[in-house]
C-alpha cells in the first residue's frame, strides 16, 4: 500500500502440473506471524477455512478475517495438502493469473505493472514411507476339504497402512504340513 490502508478479503489459484484436483484435500493461506518469511505450520497463522479445494483446476480462497495491509510488509503463504490417495509421480504447483485473482475491497486495485500470471515451480508426489499392518486368520473348514476341490479357502490377510495408499506387488507362500 502506498497512501492508504487496504482490506484484502481472498485470492483465486489455479493447479498446475499433472496431478488431478483430488490430489488436493485443501488449499490454504498461511499469514507469518513472527515475521520471519520462513513458513511454519505450527507457528503462522491459516487465514482460510481449511476446507477449500480445487474444482476444475480453481480454487477461491476466502479470508476467514479480513487482512487490512499497511504500508508495511506481510508476508502470506499458500499451502495445499495432498491428499493420502495422490499418485506417486504426479506433480503439483500453482498460479495466480491476473490481478482479478486478487480480491480486494473496492477502490484498491494491485500496483500497475505487476508481472501475471504468478507460477510456482512444479514439486512431484512422492511416495510416502507407510508402516503395514498385516493381520491374519484361519479361514479352514473344519470339516476339510475334498480331492479336486478348487480354491479352498486357508487364511485371510488384512493389510493396512498407516498414512496413504501402499502398492502390494506380490506375495510369497510357502508349504508347510504333509499335503
Amino acid at each position: 500500500s502506498d497512501n492508504n490502508n487496504f482490506s484484502w478479503l481472498g485470492l483465486t489459484v489455479e493447479r498446475l502440473g499433472t496431478a488431478p484436483d483430488g490430489a488436493v484435500s485443501a488449499v490454504n493461506i498461511f499469514r507469518d506471524l513472527d515475521g520471519n518469511s520462513l513458513f511454519d505450520v505450527a507457528v503462522d497463522s491459516r487465514i482460510t477455512s481449511g476446507s477449500d479445494a480445487f474444482s476444475a483446476s480453481t480454487a477461491t480462497l476466502t479470508l476467514q478475517q479480513v487482512q487490512t495491509l499497511t504500508g508495511s510488509t506481510r508476508t502470506y503463504f499458500v499451502t495445499v495438502s495432498v491428499a493420502a490417495t495422490a499418485t506417486p509421480g504426479q506433480t503439483l504447483g500453482l498460479r495466480v493469473s491476473t490481478s482479478t485473482s486478487f480480491n480486494l475491497l473496492a477502490p484498491n486495485i494491485l500496483l500497475p505493472g505487476t508481472t501475471f500470471p504468478m507460477l510456482t515451480s512444479l514439486t512431484p508426489v512422492n511416495q510416502f514411507q507407510n508402516t503395514i499392518t498385516v493381520t491374519t486368520a484361519s479361514i479352514v473348514n473344519p470339516l476339510g476339504s475334498e480331492p479336486g476341490t478348487l480354491n479352498v479357502g486357508l487364511m485371510s490377510l488384512t493389510l493396512r497402512t498407516d498414512v496413504s495408499n501402499a502398492v502390494w506387488q506380490s506375495l510369497r507362500v510357502d508349504q508347510a504340513g504333509t499335503a
